[in-house]
Formats: structure tokens, C-alpha cells, sequence
């Protein structure tokens, strides 16, 4: 093993920092080309900038000005020949050496800049739509301009050897990254572009139909809130935005909870995702649904101040009728438990389930949107909505059973499905040992036979009868609390809303 002395030691350093000389060296020449190159994309935009402004001049203002595009100034466009006769001159190779030992006449950072410049002069000699392929490379980003930098030497090498101007490179960079991108960007607008055209087609089998009292009830309660005058042609388009928001909100529930309950139509045509392509991909449509609610209050109400107060109003509503369905799908499980069948069970489903999202939530967004902060105000309303959904929910129970399905959109099931309905909790109120018993046989089933047989033993414990008493008294009892509300306007609106489901038949 030979010795260390330090003489070797010094000639290890030397060498060291030779190697890291020459590294710094390449490495600030690459710098200083992506810099000069940069600069020179950039001017050439300008370039074309200040063409397009003088377009209606003569066909020469329409060239390319050479004095804007670098900080080297030339006052004339000298032919193709002479740029590379003179791109050739500045090069002295030795015939007895390879390439890399190539003798210059001047240094590497002249020859650069003189490089440069005639390849700007080549530029000026060229027809080519340099301003679309200067916007493509800006708008590519830094994925273009480090192309760019890595076709410097390729540059050079066609220029001195093969004497092909300089828009070759451009044209291949533009083949390599412009139309790739342009490829990418139009094979995701058409995946887009299908998924919008499926969502489109579950919005309108889902969405318009029915009677739109939900998201009708937020532009009527706003104009009763406030004076007319008071509501700008603004205010009613965010209202009716709100409206639809509703509805949306509507039919995200519906169509979930018909595949939960197994339904057959809705709204007068076969539920959603009884449809044979549709199916269980219905599952993730209601989530589309939903998701539609709160792009339309970015888009419409991202700006208002009032924008937090409707997301949480959307977002705990929805939170409280999933806890009502939950309520429903565990009370009504696969088999037949009457003992899970009470009144106070009964009426939280209806709260939670129907009440807050039909009834409370139209008017509260409309008090929301005509900047109303009254607590006194929203519980008022709150109390007195919770009363107007509950004797909603026991008229759709009882037109699920009795209701014609022509004049309701629907064939009831809840009795093949199970459900807690009001029917069957008054019926398991008065019924003797032995109509228990038939109830015990026949609900539950998905037989016409025994749903009939039910239905009969509701017809002789009189149950027509006892809803319409039951109609009669909610409807006196929703006036009476109505009539003690302080806010006339909120009272007003209220009333209207308790006479329009009054006796209703779908």
C-alpha cells in the first residue's frame, strides 16, 4: 500500500476542486440559458402583443419586431444563408481532435450570446403561429420552459450541422408537450362529460316531479315576511334558488329511502332505481343529489353573510331526518315486534323524519334570507312547524293506506314494509286479544291477501273515523297556537301554510 504523503494529498485537492469548478461552471451556464431563454418566450409575446394592436397597418407592421424581442438591437433581417454562414464562422474545429476538444475563437459566454442572437434572426425570417404556441408554453408551465432548457444542445446541433432553422426544435417540443396535454384535457372532458350527462338524467327523473310545496314555501314565506317593496328582483331569484335546494334535498331522500323501503313507484312512475340499468347505482345518485345542494349555495350564496347560517341550517336538518329514518328502519325491523309500536315513538320518527326538513326548514331559510334574528322568532316557528309536520306525516299515513294511488303518485307498502304508521299504533290501542292476533298473522307480508285482511281489520275498528276527528282537532289546535305568535307577518305565513295541507288528498 503506498504512502500518504502530502504531495498526494494536495494533488487530491486540486483535482477536487477542479471537478467542482467545472460543475459550478456547467451549472451556470445552464442557468443563464433558461434565463435567456425566459427572456426570450416572454419577449416574443410582447412582441406579438404590440403587432396585434398595429394589425390594421401595413403588412409590415405585422412582422416581427426584433428590437422588442432581447436586449441586443439589430435593425435589419439578414437571409438564412447568412445566419448560418455566420453561425458557422464563429465555430473553428480542428479536424485532428474530436468534437469536444473543439478551439473557439472567442470564449463559451460570447458564443453563446452571439448563438442567441441569430437564432432571434432566424426568427424573424419564419411565418409560424408564434403567438398560440408562446401562449401554449406559458400556460404548459414549467414543464415547457424546462424543455426548453434541455433542447439547448439539440438546438445547436441541428443549427451547426445540419443547417435546419430553428423552428424545428419548437415544432417537436410543441408534438411533445402541447398536444399530449391537448390529448389528456380533451379524454378527461369526455369522462366529464359522460358522468354529467348520467347526473343530468337522474336530476330529471328525480327532481321537478311531485307538488313542490317545500321549495315553495321559501319564496311565499319570504314575500309575507317582508314588505314588497323590501324584496329586490335579487332577493327572489336567491329565494327560489333556496327552493330548489329543497326540492333537491327532497328528492336526495326519496330516492334512498325508496331503496330502503323496497318501493315500487313514486311521484306516478317506477321508483329510480327499479329502472333496469339504474338499479343499486341509484345508491351513490342520491348522494349526486345531495351534492348538488351545496354547489348551488356556493355558487349563489358564497358571498352573502348569511352563507354559514344556510350550511348549517341544510346540514343539521339532514342530520336530523337521518336520525328519523334511523328511528323508522329499527322500529320496523324484518319481523313483526309490536312492542317497538308506541305513540312517543311514533312521533319522533315524525319529528326528526318529516317535520324539521318539510316544514321547518322552507321557512327558516326564507327568515335566514330576509336577515331575521329573532330568537323569540325562529322558536316560535320552530314549535309550531314541529305540530304542522306531525299532522302532515299521520295524513300521508293514512292516505298510504286509504289514498288513491292516480291522485298520490304512489302505491302504499307500509304495511308490507313494516312501518310504525299511525294506523296500526291507534289500531293496537283498541284491539281485543284475537284482532291482535290477525294483525300478528298479516303484517309484514308481502301478500295482497293478508295486507287486505289488515285493512279490514282496520275498517271495523273504525280508524276513517278517528283520523278525520284527529284532522279536525290538530287543525283547531294549529290556529289557536298560531294566533299567539307576536310576529304578525311570521303568523301570517304560518296560517297559509296550515291551510294548504288542510284536508289534503295527495
Amino acid at each position: 500500500m503506498a504512502a500518504i504523503t502530502d504531495s498526494n494529498i494536495d494533488q487530491s485537492i486540486e483535482k477536487r476542486q477542479s471537478k467542482i469548478s467545472s460543475r459550478e461552471i456547467r451549472r451556470r451556464k445552464v442557468l443563464n440559458n433558461a434565463d435567456s431563454r425566459l427572456k426570450f418566450i416572454l419577449g416574443c409575446e410582447q412582441s406579438f402583443n404590440q403587432a396585434d394592436v398595429s394589425s390594421s397597418g401595413s403588412s409590415q407592421s405585422r412582422s416581427l419586431d426584433v428590437n422588442s424581442v432581447g436586449p441586443k438591437q439589430q435593425q435589419s433581417h439578414p437571409n438564412q444563408t447568412e445566419l448560418h454562414a455566420s453561425a458557422k464562422s464563429n465555430y473553428t474545429v480542428n479536424d485532428n481532435v474530436s468534437n469536444h476538444d473543439a478551439i473557439t475563437k472567442e470564449s463559451p459566454e460570447t458564443i453563446h450570446d452571439q448563438w442567441l442572437e441569430m437564432k432571434r434572426k432566424s426568427l424573424a425570417s419564419h411565418t409560424f403561429p408564434w403567438t398560440t404556441f408562446i401562449h401554449c408554453c406559458l400556460v404548459s408551465g414549467t414543464a415547457s420552459i424546462a424543455a426548453l432548457i434541455k433542447l439547448h444542445y439539440f438546438n445547436n446541433f441541428l443549427n451547426s450541422y445540419f443547417n435546419l432553422p430553428i423552428i424545428v426544435p419548437f415544432i417537436i417540443l410543441t408534438l411533445l408537450l402541447i398536444l399530449p396535454e391537448s390529448i389528456s384535457l380533451k379524454s378527461e372532458l369526455s369522462i366529464w362529460s359522460l358522468v354529467m350527462r348520467y347526473c343530468l338524467k337522474s336530476l330529471e327523473y328525480n327532481v321537478p316531479g311531485g307538488k313542490r310545496n317545500r321549495g315553495l314555501s321559501v319564496i311565499a314565506t319570504a314575500r309575507l315576511l317582508v314588505a314588497p317593496q323590501e324584496l329586490s328582483e335579487e332577493d327572489v331569484k336567491r329565494a327560489l334558488v333556496l327552493g330548489w335546494c329543497v326540492e333537491f334535498l327532497q328528492a336526495f331522500f326519496l330516492v334512498a329511502d325508496d331503496i330502503m323501503d323496497d318501493s315500487v313507484t313514486r311521484r306516478g312512475q317506477p321508483c329510480w332505481f327499479r329502472n333496469p340499468e339504474i338499479g343499486t347505482i341509484a345508491i351513490n345518485d342520491s348522494f349526486m343529489i345531495e351534492s348538488c345542494i351545496y354547489n348551488l349555495l356556493k355558487n349563489h350564496f358564497r358571498q352573502q353573510p348569511y352563507y354559514a347560517d344556510l350550511l348549517d341550517l341544510f346540514h343539521e336538518t339532514t342530520y336530523d331526518t337521518e336520525v328519523g329514518q334511523t328511528l323508522d328502519l329499527i322500529t320496523a325491523p324484518s319481523y313483526v315486534d309490536f312492542s317497538r309500536f308506541s305513540i312517543e315513538r311514533y312521533q319522533a320518527i315524525v319529528k326528526y323524519k318529516t317535520a324539521v326538513y318539510s316544514f321547518y326548514l322552507p321557512v327558516a331559510l326564507a327568515m335566514v334570507m330576509t336577515k331575521n334574528t329573532s330568537e323569540v322568532d325562529y322558536r316560535d316557528a320552530r314549535n309550531i312547524l314541529m305540530q304542522m309536520g306531525e299532522y302532515f306525516q299521520i295524513q300521508d299515513d293514512y292516505l298510504d293506506c286509504y289514498g288513491d294511488p292516480e291522485v298520490t303518485g304512489k302505491i302504499g307498502t307500509d304495511i308490507e314494509d313494516n312501518k310504525c304508521s299511525w294506523l296500526v299504533v291507534q289500531a293496537l290501542s283498541v284491539v281485543s286479544d284475537e284482532q291482535k292476533q290477525i294483525l300478528q298473522d298479516n303484517y309484514a307480508k308481502n301478500d295482497p291477501a293478508a295486507v287486505q285482511r289488515v285493512k279490514d281489520l282496520f275498517n271495523e275498528l273504525n280508524l276513517k273515523q278517528k283520523y278525520c276527528d284527529y284532522e279536525e282537532q290538530s287543525y283547531a289546535s294549529l290556529r289557536e297556537s298560531i294566533d299567539k305568535i307576536a310576529n304578525q307577518d311570521l303568523a301570517k305565513a304560518l296560517l297559509v301554510f296550515a291551510n294548504r295541507i288542510y284536508k289534503r288528498k295527495a
